[in-house]
């Protein structure tokens, strides 16, 4: 895995072309795709120099045998395209293309997985969205089955969707009124246990007992979070993958301070339930769960579970819609809750146990052997988001691409570049150096001046340092991270990360 980490600034500030997103020129390697081009596509050159600017397959780079992705999957393998396809709509009624992956930005790396592993290999498009995305109104939405069906017809290729969720569940105002279970991976799920190598195995049994997860029923969440077992139930399509390509939409994040590649990978779990999301109540009593325990936040506590044990029965659904609209009406909405805050000390270690089953897992997921697979990840912040992240961000178009197999180190390189600091952002600041049962999942160790970048603009491509990176873009945090990640915050006034 190298430590380097490629951006790439495009002339393209939106996704404005028409499908199916064509290069913009005749590109000597992909004499397998149709002749049609856009020479205004702007966001399939940004992904190529994102390839060639990591290096990839570089002694026969301007040749028509060039192939990048060769040097990660062999042919005949299996690729992953793994998206952020979070929700079928804005939360706010903002522009979709900022909560999304967008096709536009998937289309090159479609392309060059299929080079690499040619007629006999597979590339699959595979992700687990939110617990209440209507995906059948979102893949409309992202027009990502045009696109595939662009495939079938004009290259007779079959790129395969895979929704790798086990259940939808509708809700009306935090309450879900419809449950249905899906058919989920095609190819079954893993429960992974990472045991005393989970970053939950620290914790202590009275805080295990707090956890909750995406619905009511907090007992699935704790058992399988407690008592020296730490499981994911993980798609078998992403663990049998050669090769997983996980392209994350740059947004800020209520949960997390940003959203980039770690975040990206909570959905190769399908059981939601088995996420850890936050441990209800106060610090005071080994909660994260409000900022602080105010009237509002104890009354909000008390109410908050009694809601849960009364709808996990069915009770009271009418009732708690009715309060939940109140507490909106009255902009009590926008207070810190449900972990959405700076202090937020469980999601970090959902999302970094998942970037270990990922990155250092066998072929079952399993750690402390081979890992049985690469991971390349590939950043969409052509248009990104920032505020009120994942599901209600302000579009901010930035044409900014970003690519690098070590997550963790290009997380910090896209987060510095959003005008955040990766120092006083808990998911990122915790996983360098060991971490629970002796795993590394990254090189970087925290010096900036010994993380290169690969810079690529109208000028051409620079090889320079994270240190010497001045750009910020100044992305606006989650209310609830505001004045806590930013960088002129901490040149001003260090603050330590939450624990």
């Amino acid at each position: 895995m190298q430590l380097r980490s490629a951006i790439a600034w495009t002339a393209a500030r939106g996704y404005d072309r028409p499908l199916p997103f064509h290069p913009p020129e005749r590109y000597p390697e992909l004499a397998f795709l149709p002749a049609e081009t856009d020479p205004e596509n702007h966001v399939y050159a940004g992904v190529r120099a994102l390839l060639a600017g990591l290096g990839y397959d570089a002694a026969r780079r301007g040749t028509p045998a060039w192939s990048p992705l060769s040097d990660l999957v062999r042919p005949g393998g299996t690729v992953v395209i793994k998206p952020n396809y979070v929700r079928h709509y804005h939360e706010r009624g903002g522009p979709f293309g900022a909560v999304v992956t967008h096709a536009a930005v998937l289309r090159p790396l479609v392309d060059y997985a299929l080079l690499a592993v040619g007629p006999g290999g597979r590339v699959v498009v595979a992700d687990a969205p939110q617990y209440d995305c209507d995906v059948d109104r979102l893949l409309a939405r992202t027009r990502l089955p045009e696109l595939l069906a662009w495939y079938q017809g004009a290259l007779g290729r079959d790129v395969a969707w895979r929704d790798l969720r086990v259940q939808f569940g509708r809700h009306e105002r935090g309450v879900v009124v419809e449950r249905r279970a899906l058919p989920g991976d095609p190819e079954g799920y893993e429960p992974v246990d990472l045991g005393d190598a989970s970053e939950f195995a620290s914790m202590a049994l009275r805080e295990q007992e707090l956890l909750r997860g995406a619905d009511y029923d907090e007992e699935v969440t704790i058992r399988h979070h407690s008592h020296g077992r730490n499981e994911y139930l993980v798609s078998k399509t992403v663990l049998g993958a050669d090769l997983v390509i996980n392209v994350p939409k740059v947004k800020s994040h209520k949960k997390t301070g940003v959203t980039l590649s770690m975040k990206n990978l909570i959905g190769i779990n399908g059981d939601k339930n088995w996420l850890p999301h936050f441990r209800a109540g106060f610090a005071v009593g080994g909660g994260d769960e409000f900022p602080a325990p105010d009237a509002y936040a104890r009354l909000r506590r008390v109410g908050g579970e009694v809601a849960r044990r009364l709808l996990k029965r069915g009770i009271g659904g009418a009732v708690f819609k009715r309060l939940r609209g109140l507490e909106d009406a009255a902009g009590l909405g926008e207070r810190a809750r449900n972990g959405n805050w700076w202090g937020n000390d469980t999601i970090w270690r959902t999302t970094i146990d998942l970037n270990k089953i990922l990155y250092c897992g066998d072929a079952r997921g399993a750690l402390g052997g081979s890992p049985a697979r690469r991971v390349l990840n590939v950043y969409d912040g052509v248009v990104a988001g920032e505020g009120d992240g994942p599901m209600a961000p302000s579009p901010r178009p930035e044409g900014l691409l970003a690519a690098g197999e070590d997550g963790v180190a290009t997380d910090v390189v896209v987060a510095w570049l959003m005008g955040f600091d990766w120092r006083r952002i808990p998911v990122l600041a915790r996983a360098l150096g060991e971490l629970a049962g002796g795993v590394r999942i990254t090189r970087f160790e925290g010096d900036p001046a010994a993380l290169p970048v690969v810079e690529i603009d109208e000028r051409g491509t620079r090889e320079t340092r994270l240190a010497d990176l001045s750009t910020n873009l100044r992305f606006e945090a989650h209310p609830g991270w505001k004045g806590r990640i930013e960088r002129e915050v901490h040149e001003r006034d260090p603050i330590a990360c939450a624990s």
